[in-house]
C-alpha cells in the first residue's frame, strides 16, 4: 500500500499543475477587463469634453466687449475693415495723424495689429468701399475727393496693385458682390458734390470695368443689399 503522505503530496502537486493554467487565464481576462474599463473611461471623458466644447457660451458671456491691442497709429476714423479668408481683418485707409496710404492687419490669434507689407497705391481717407472677392483678394474703389482709381490687395503677397479705373470718379457709393463674382458699384457723389445715377460692373477675371444700367434715382451715401431669389421651374 502506498504511503498516504506521499499520495497526498502527489494530489497536491497535481492540483497545483491544474490550477496554474486556470490562474494564467484568469489573470489574462482580468487584465483585459481592466484595460477595457480604462479605455472606456478615456472615451467617455473625451466625449464629455467634446459635448462641453460644442455647447454655446453662457448667456452671461454674450454681448460683452474685450479690450485688445490698439491700432499701430492713433485717432483713426472713416477707415474700412474687411474679414479676409484667412481669418484676419484688413483695415484700409482712414483719417487721423498718420499716412492715409497705410493699411493694417488684425490677427485674432495673437490679438495684435501690424502693418501690411505694402501701402495703398493711393490715399484712402474716407468714403471708399472695400469688397472681399471670391478669389480672396480685396477690391478698393474710389473715395476721397472723389477719385477714379481702384486697387487690389493680395493677402498672399501682402501688397496692393492698381486694377483699372472706374469710368466715373465717385465716393460715398456702394459696392456689392454679386452671385457671379462681379462687383456692382452704384451711385455716390462726383467731384461737384452732385449725386450720381451711374452704375458699373467690375469683372475680377479681366480686372476691367463696364457700364451697366443707371439708377432710377441719383443716390449718395445709401445702402445696397444683395437679395437671393430661389427660382422655381
Amino acid at each position: 500500500m502506498k504511503n498516504p503522505e506521499n499520495f497526498s503530496e502527489q494530489v497536491t502537486s497535481l492540483e497545483t499543475k491544474i490550477s496554474q493554467p486556470e490562474f494564467a487565464v484568469t489573470k489574462y481576462v482580468g487584465g483585459f477587463i481592466r484595460a477595457y474599463r480604462l479605455w472606456g473611461a478615456i472615451i467617455l471623458a473625451a466625449l464629455a469634453l467634446s459635448i462641453t466644447l460644442s455647447l454655446p457660451a453662457p448667456a452671461s458671456a454674450w454681448g460683452t466687449w474685450t479690450q485688445i491691442s490698439t491700432f499701430p497709429v492713433y485717432n483713426i476714423g472713416w477707415h474700412k475693415a474687411t474679414l479676409l479668408q484667412n481669418g484676419q481683418v484688413l483695415a484700409v485707409g482712414g483719417f487721423g495723424n498718420f499716412d492715409p496710404w497705410y493699411s493694417r492687419l488684425y490677427d485674432p490669434v495673437t490679438r495684435a495689429w501690424h502693418f501690411t507689407k505694402g501701402n495703398l497705391t493711393d490715399p484712402r481717407v474716407q468714403f471708399h468701399t472695400v469688397t472681399l472677392l471670391p478669389n480672396g483678394k480685396v477690391l478698393v474703389v474710389g473715395g476721397g475727393s472723389p477719385t477714379v482709381s481702384c486697387e487690389l490687395y493680395n493677402p498672399a503677397l501682402g501688397k496692393w496693385i492698381y486694377t483699372g479705373f472706374v469710368n466715373y470718379a465717385r465716393s460715398e457709393h456702394t459696392a456689392t458682390l454679386l452671385q457671379n463674382g462681379q462687383v456692382l458699384v452704384a451711385g455716390g457723389r462726383d467731384k461737384n458734390a452732385e449725386f450720381r445715377r451711374t452704375c458699373e460692373l467690375y469683372d475680377p477675371t479681366t480686372e476691367s470695368w463696364n457700364d451697366t444700367n443707371y439708377l432710377l434715382t441719383a443716390r449718395c451715401y445709401h445702402t445696397a443689399t444683395l437679395i437671393w431669389l430661389k427660382v422655381v421651374k
